[in-house]
């Protein structure tokens, strides 16, 4: 995909629980390969947090990181490895996470078994894309 075919966050996100009654989400998007795929030293870098979703309803969602669109170009030439995860919550959850909306500043290396165990979120991942 090119910078400018995901310079604007998707559209169109859902996911299938066969069960969704009353059922709250988080949404996390990451960069798993910075700066690149054979030195990902700073992998894990969030583009995306929306948590409390109901419905597959990501606009009316927490958001805790606004749609920071892949840049692999701002850091190597090489392609990168995008991934959407979903997990269901527990109920409603107060997710504390820095907030930014600068990819250049926007913190690396989030230890996703940690934030999971952190907020007792469903895993392994209830949907999960990448592109």
């Amino acid at each position: 995909m090119t910078n400018s075919e995901v310079a604007e966050k998707p559209t169109e996100i859902g996911w299938t629980d066969p069960d969704p009654q009353g059922k709250l989400y988080t949404l996390i998007m990451l960069d798993t390969t910075l700066p690149d795929q054979l030195n990902p030293t700073y992998r894990n870098r969030v583009l995306w947090l929306v948590c409390n979703i109901r419905n597959n309803d990501i606009e009316n969602g927490d958001t805790k990181v606004v749609y920071l669109a892949p840049l692999p170009s701002f850091v190597s030439t090489e392609q990168h490895r995008y991934v959407f995860l979903v997990f269901e919550q527990p109920g409603e959850t107060k997710i504390d996470y820095p907030a930014y909306s600068d990819i250049t500043n926007s913190p690396s290396n989030m230890n996703l078994a940690k934030f999971i165990s952190d907020y007792d979120l469903a895993n392994p991942a209830l949907a999960g894309n990448f592109f």
